[in-house]
């Protein structure tokens, strides 16, 4: 089984998206099944988030998806590159991290590392 635990979070500069970000603060210790087109999220309230993600743009740091949350608002989630993550797992730190992120450049983010339990 594989959770998220929270390792970060920035609010961002648009009020309009509060409650977004604090929703995705909500999957903290939460239940993950990620693939290449949705995930799931289980939070420890017994909520359940799913959403379908598109491949965006990809690059030897990481890929960025993108997917729409319950309102119809969309968002972004990054997951480290292969490249990356393969010099991660030969450096013996944690290979698995993801973040939930604004459209907008300078909007929320919320960054967490998935662990196996």
């Amino acid at each position: 089984m594989k959770k998220l635990k929270i390792t970060g979070a920035n609010p961002g500069n648009y009020r309009e998206e509060n409650q977004i970000y604090e929703n995705f603060k909500l999957f903290d210790e939460g239940i993950i099944e990620i693939t290449e087109d949705k995930f799931t999220v289980k939070t420890k309230m017994n909520k359940l988030f799913t959403s379908k993600i598109q491949k965006g743009k990809e690059n030897f740091f990481n890929t960025i998806y993108y997917g729409t949350y319950d309102d119809g608002t969309k968002f972004r989630l990054v997951k480290p590159g292969s490249d990356t993550m393969r010099i991660r797992e030969l450096k013996g730190e944690k290979a698995g991290r993801v973040t939930f992120g604004s459209m907008e450049k300078d909007g929320y983010a919320v960054h967490f590392d998935i662990v196996e339990e």
